[in-house]
């Protein structure tokens, strides 16, 4: 028996050799293959640059091509450059742009990059990755959940991640506004500034038109996503009073964004600040001022409706338009936009006029004798300070008329049509 045992021990003994060898071997070989670097990406042998350019009559490199050898150290470990690619720099000498020569592991705050050679790297002038073209399959950690991601991936200034496509595998299903999404290949996953996650496939139910209960009041507003998981509010007609945020007329203008943009978290309500303006006294003096306000709701579907629940306690329903409402809408805001621009450009056209005359009477106009010597200086006063005023009387003017009519203005219609 006691032969049996020795026999066994020694087996077992042989096989747990056996396994670190091999794991040993695995480790150098990853240890080999792939260098774990942190940025800032600035120290480098600028003899191994060649076709160099300078900044102005500078040392520092603004361009160059890297020849065999190349490496740009980093915090921990190297990046090593293909050679023949270029590589650009920053005023301080840290590096822009470059190709990678051999495949690393790049770490930045919640990504694991895995970048082949080939792969195309883009820095920020603080040394922190923002776009990276060309990787492996890596991963990044959004709320305690590892999502693999592949091809591309984009960082914000501060490092942190902005957005990658999806790689394939497993399904990855995401919660969004109470509705689970399965995500797909090569989809775009978001991580937007509040931190919540969003892919290019999912859809809310909030995009649309929407028209209060006729028993509240007369609004009417459109609903749109930028398709990066931001959201904005936008207003079609009538009087936002009742959502206590609008006290001033360019709020009440069609095409006025209400909200302060907003985007959707896992749960079936989203917040939102209506935007406004409150009346306090004046700390200077006598009277009152305006200072912006932020009303605070929450929005939700309920029954396919658009229930908005107001900070003070009051619930208002709005119904989806239909198709034929939401034509008619749209219509309309082309005509407002068209409304708008002729109102643009009749006042740039008559501010024109004004300008030309204006410069006509200082360039005829005949100086005191009393002020010849100082001539020149009043023709030049008149010339700069003339337009000005110029200047000031026409978007005054503008606004007036935008007011009037109750539209935005033709820039802010570019903006609701294109975001």
């Amino acid at each position: 028996m006691s032969k049996l045992n020795s026999v066994l021990m020694e087996s077992l003994f042989t096989l747990l050799l056996l396994v670190n060898f091999f794991s040993s071997s695995a480790s150098a070989q990853d240890e080999l293959g792939f260098v774990n670097c942190l940025t800032p990406l600035k120290g480098y042998n600028i003899a191994l640059l060649e076709e160099i350019k300078f900044h102005g009559e500078s040392s520092t490199p603004k361009f160059g091509v890297a020849m065999p050898g190349f490496k740009v150290q980093c915090h921990r470990g190297s990046l090593e450059l293909l050679a023949g690619e270029s590589v650009s720099f920053n005023e301080d000498g840290s590096v822009i742009a470059l190709t990678v020569g051999s495949s690393t592991l790049l770490s930045q705050k919640q990504a694991e990059l895995k970048v082949p050679a080939g792969a195309e790297l883009r820095i920020s002038p603080s040394g922190l990755v923002t776009e990276a073209y060309g990787i492996n399959v890596s991963s990044v950690l959004i709320e305690e959940k590892t999502i693999a991601i592949n091809k591309k991936v984009n960082f914000h200034e501060s490092g942190d991640f902005s957005w990658g496509l999806l790689a394939k595998g497993p399904k990855t299903q995401f919660e969004y506004f109470g509705n689970t999404y399965t995500a797909k290949e090569n989809e775009r996953l978001y991580r937007t500034l509040s931190g919540n996650i969003f892919v290019e496939g999912m859809r809310s139910g909030l995009v649309g038109d929407w028209t209060l209960d006729q028993r509240f009041g007369n609004l009417k507003f459109s609903i749109d996503s930028n398709g990066e998981g931001e959201h904005q509010i936008f207003l079609l007609k009538g009087d936002p009073s009742m959502l206590k945020a609008s006290i001033k007329k360019d709020l009440l203008r069609a095409i006025n964004p209400m909200v302060k943009p907003f985007d959707l978290n896992p749960g079936s309500d989203a917040k939102i600040e209506f935007r406004g303006l409150k009346e306090v006294p004046n700390p200077e003096g006598e009277g009152t001022i305006f200072e912006p306000m932020l009303t605070s709701a929450k929005m939700m579907l309920v029954d396919g409706q658009l229930e908005i629940r107001i900070r003070n306690g009051d619930r208002l329903r709005f119904f989806p338009d239909s198709w034929t409402q939401s034509v008619g809408n749209f219509i309309k805001t082309v005509f407002q936009a068209s409304l708008s621009f002729f109102i643009l450009l009749i006042t740039f056209v008559l501010a024109l006029i004004g300008l030309k005359s204006f410069n006509s009477t200082v360039k005829n106009a005949k100086i005191d004798k009393r002020l010849k010597r100082n001539r020149g200086k009043s023709k030049a006063d008149a010339y700069l300070l003339g337009p000005l005023l110029i200047f000031i009387v026409g978007i005054a003017v503008h606004w007036l008329i935008l007011d009037y009519f109750r539209v935005g203005s033709f820039f802010d219609y570019m903006s609701f049509f294109f975001y």
